[in-house]
Order: C-alpha cells, then sequence, then structure tokens
C-alpha cells in the first residue's frame, strides 16, 4: 500500500525535547465517534523526527470497560480483532466484514459472513444479533484501525460503540492527519465534535504521490509563542 513520511523538525530551543502526536482524519459514520493518537515521537531540540505512514484501512473490534462519566466511551481495548479491508473505488467493490460473538461474549470478525458494498471509498460493518449492546461494566466497540510501520501492530484509531443488528458504514479520510503537541495519551479515546483539531496543524498527502513526504518545523516566533512552519513537500 502507498506509504507517507512526514519529517518533524524541533527548532524550541527552551525545551530540550518535545512529543508529537499524529492523529488521523476521523472517517465520517452515522454514529458517535471517538479517536485517539495513532502514532507519536520524541524530538530533541535541532533534531528532525519522521512519522511514516500507510494509506491502509483496517476493521478492527474489541472490547472496552465502561466509563462512568461517558459509558459508551472507550478506555482500553481488551480482546482487539482485525481484518484488513477494502474502500469502494468503482468498478471494485468494498469490504463489508461481520462481527459476531462467542460464548464468552468476546467479539470476533466471522470471515464467513464477509460480503461487499459499493457505497463510494467505503467498507461497512455489520453486527450479528448475538453482539451486545453497553452495559455497566463492559462495552463493545468497533470501527477502524491503522497500521504501525515500524511494529506492524493494528492501532484502533476511531471507534464506535457496536448495537446487535445493525450495519455502519465507515468513510475513511486515509490521506489526511492532524499534528499535535503537548501532553496527550496513547489509548485515550475522546469523542471527535470536543477535539479542538482546529488547534492541530494538517497534513494533507491527497492528490500526491505515494512516497510523497511534507517537511514541518516546530519554532518560536519573535514573541516566544510556537508556531509551525511548513518547509516544503514533495
Amino acid at each position: 500500500m502507498a506509504a507517507y513520511t512526514i519529517y518533524l523538525k524541533n527548532e524550541d530551543p527552551w525545551i530540550e525535547s518535545s512529543i508529537f502526536y499524529l492523529y488521523q482524519a476521523a472517517p465520517t459514520c452515522k454514529a458517535t465517534v471517538y479517536a485517539a493518537i495513532c502514532q507519536s515521537v520524541a524530538v530533541n531540540t535541532s533534531s528532525t523526527g519522521e512519522l511514516k505512514v500507510l494509506a491502509e484501512p483496517y476493521a478492527v473490534v474489541g472490547t472496552t470497560k465502561s466509563d462512568l462519566e461517558d459509558p459508551t466511551e472507550p478506555v482500553v481495548i481488551e480482546n482487539l480483532d482485525s481484518r484488513p479491508v477494502r474502500l469502494t473505488k468503482r468498478p471494485v467493490k468494498g469490504s463489508v466484514v461481520r462481527v459476531d460473538c462467542g460464548e464468552n461474549g468476546a467479539p470476533f470478525f466471522d470471515d464467513a459472513g464477509a460480503s461487499t458494498t459499493t457505497t463510494d471509498a467505503s467498507f461497512r460493518i455489520t453486527t450479528s444479533e448475538n453482539v451486545q449492546s453497553s452495559s455497566e461494566e463492559e462495552n463493545i466497540v468497533m470501527g477502524m484501525g491503522a497500521k504501525n510501520p515500524v511494529t506492524g501492530e493494528i492501532v484502533p484509531v476511531a471507534l464506535v460503540p457496536a448495537q446487535p443488528g445493525k450495519t455502519l458504514t465507515f468513510t475513511p479520510e486515509l490521506l489526511r492527519y492532524y499534528i499535535a503537541v503537548g501532553d496527550f495519551e496513547h489509548g485515550k479515546f475522546e469523542r471527535t465534535d470536543w477535539l479542538n483539531y482546529d488547534w492541530y496543524t494538517e497534513v494533507d498527502f491527497r492528490g500526491k504521490s505515494p512516497g510523497s513526504h511534507v517537511t514541518l518545523i516546530w519554532r518560536r516566533d519573535k514573541d516566544g509563542n510556537m508556531d509551525w512552519i511548513r518547509e516544503d513537500a514533495a
């Protein structure tokens, strides 16, 4: 699949090292979507780090403990299962994957129930009647994952609560990302309508060839305020 690179130059002389966090743009879905960081890199001052991304979508399903303040918000994902999916690009149809549950209540992808969709640039997840709705103890969540190019791990990046006997369409933004700087936590999911993407820096690879890169500089202005400078794009 297509790979892209984000180079991050840290030119902040006041702080010895900064951590840069990567969010993938949230997919379009008719459900409340919760997003999490997909990668991060620590870069020392006067140094350059890099983040590689793959335009390779995955469907994911798992379980999470219920949060008392927001029972549908994913906390720690367990029993994770994933499948590579294809997005519809006519005449090629997109993937429809089916989630079922075993006797222990753990969700899994039932490959025998896989099918296809003609909805443009999308994939679908359908659930069996065995999938239980949210409870006070545990929720089943499903959605989209991304592969970490370094570890090969499939990381959940956008999740929704699963409901029995439902079908949800996911339309991903595989080539749009956001860079955040500060104190963030891997595995922490937040509602996408609560995330302040305006504070983050967008990286958009749409229209660019596979193998392209962008270079961003984290630099202080004359007043001491931090800002991003886009050095080049190729």
